[in-house]
C-alpha cells in the first residue's frame, strides 16, 4: 500500500512533451503531412493548426484513402522534401516505409488526444485534484504489472509521450482475453457491450477453440449491425443474439452519434436517437458469466445499470477505461464498493493511451 504522497511522487517526475515537440516543428520551414486515417490524426491536425502551424496535406494508406475521399496517399504529396507527423494509434506496420521515404525529412509523433475538447486535461494539477482516488485504484491492483503499467499509463497521459507505456504492450494478445489474467471456458454466456462488427466475438472464438458460446451482442449503430449480422451467419454460432440497442442504467432513448466506426457514440451533438437499456432489466433470469464494455464513454452508466446482474452471476469482467477521465478510478472503485471479491488487473493493449482495460475476476 502506498500513500497520496508516495503515489504522486511516482507520476510526476515527468513534463508535458507536447509543447516542446510544436515548438521543434515550428522551427522547421519544411512542409508538414499529418499522416494517419483514424481520429486521432483528426485530433492531432485540428491541434497543430489551433497552435500555428501549417498542415499542407492529411494523407493516409490505400485502405483508409478509399473510406474517405478528403485524404490522399502519401505517394501524392507533391513536395521533393517535407516533415511527417504521425497521427495514428498504432504507426509500427508503416513507419519503417515512411522512414526510407527519400521525401521525408522529419518524422514526429506524441499523444496529442489529451486536446479533445470534450474531456479534461490530464495533467499534474489534474492527478493531484484526484489523488486520493487515483492511490485508491492502485492499491487496489492485484499485481506488479498492473500497478506498474497503471503508474505509466498516467506519466503517458501527462507527459504525450508512449514510451512510457508502450513498453508494456505484447502483439498478439486478445485485448478482453488475455490468457495472462482471463480463464475462458468453451461455453461462456457472454454479453457483448459495442459489438461492432464482432470482432471482439470473434477473439473469444479463436481463443476459445469453441463456438458454443451463447453470446449477446449490443451493437445500436445501423451502419454496423448488417456486418455484425454477415458475420453471424458466415459463423458456426448457434447462439448468438443482435440487441439492436445502447447499454445504459436504465431503459431510454437517447442521441446517438451513429459513425459506422467503432467510434459510434452516445453524444448529446449526436445525428440520431438509438434506444438503450440496463444489462438489469435483460438479464434477470439469466446466468451471466462474461462482459465486455467498449461504449465510448459510457461504461460507468451501464455498470451501474448492470450491478445487480454482476453481483448475482459474478461474471468476469473486461472494460475500457480510456474514454474519459473520471474512469480510470470511477471504474475500478464502483467495483470495489459493490463487488470487493473481485481481483482486478490493468492491462494496455496499445501503444497509445488507447486500450487500456480493467480486468475483473475471482
Amino acid at each position: 500500500m502506498v500513500d497520496p504522497k508516495t503515489f504522486y511522487a511516482m507520476v510526476a517526475d515527468v513534463e508535458n512533451e507536447r509543447i516542446a515537440i510544436l515548438n521543434k516543428i515550428k522551427e522547421s520551414d519544411m512542409p508538414l503531412i499529418v499522416f494517419g486515417g483514424e481520429r486521432s490524426s483528426f485530433v492531432a491536425k485540428q491541434v497543430l493548426e489551433a497552435n500555428g502551424i501549417a498542415v499542407s496535406h492529411h494523407c493516409t494508406d490505400a485502405a483508409y484513402a478509399a473510406k474517405r475521399s478528403n485524404l490522399i496517399l502519401l505517394k501524392n504529396v507533391p513536395y521533393s522534401k517535407y516533415n511527417v507527423f504521425l497521427g495514428m494509434m498504432n504507426y509500427y506496420p508503416v513507419i519503417n516505409s515512411i522512414k526510407n521515404n527519400s521525401a521525408v525529412s522529419d518524422i514526429f509523433y506524441c499523444d496529442f488526444d489529451e486536446y479533445i475538447p470534450t474531456r479534461e486535461f490530464f495533467d499534474l494539477a489534474y492527478v493531484n485534484k484526484n489523488l486520493t482516488t487515483l492511490t485508491a485504484v492502485y492499491n487496489l491492483l492485484e499485481d506488479n504489472i498492473s500497478k506498474n503499467s497503471f503508474v505509466d499509463y498516467i506519466r503517458t497521459r501527462i507527459s504525450g509521450n508512449t514510451s512510457y507505456s508502450e513498453k508494456y504492450y505484447i502483439d498478439g494478445i486478445s485485448t478482453y482475453f488475455d490468457p495472462s489474467i482471463v480463464s475462458i471456458s468453451s461455453k461462456e454466456t457472454f454479453i457483448d457491450c459495442g459489438a461492432y462488427v464482432g470482432d471482439t466475438i470473434n477473439d473469444l472464438i479463436k481463443v476459445s477453440g469453441s463456438d458454443k458460446h451463447n453470446i449477446f451482442a449490443f451493437e445500436p449503430d445501423e451502419k454496423n449491425i448488417p456486418i455484425l449480422l454477415d458475420f453471424f451467419s458466415g459463423s458456426k454460432l448457434t447462439n448468438a443474439r443482435l440487441i439492436p440497442k445502447g447499454v445504459w442504467k436504465c431503459s431510454d432513448t437517447l442521441t446517438f452519434c451513429a459513425e459506422g466506426s467503432s467510434c459510434s457514440s452516445i453524444n448529446e451533438s449526436g445525428n440520431t436517437t438509438i434506444d438503450v437499456d440496463a444489462i438489469d432489466n435483460l438479464f434477470s433470469d439469466r446466468k451471466v458469466t462474461f462482459i465486455k464494455m467498449d461504449i465510448e464513454g459510457v461504461e460507468f452508466e451501464a455498470l451501474n445499470g448492470a450491478l445487480n446482474t454482476i453481483k448475482r452471476c459474478i461474471p468476469t469482467l473486461a472494460i475500457s477505461l480510456y474514454h474519459k477521465n473520471e474512469d480510470l478510478y470511477k471504474i475500478p472503485l464502483l467495483l470495489k464498493e459493490h463487488c470487493p471479491y473481485y481481483k482486478f488487473n490493468f492491462r494496455l493493449y496499445s501503444r497509445s493511451t488507447y486500450d487500456c482495460v480493467l480486468h475483473a475476476t475471482l
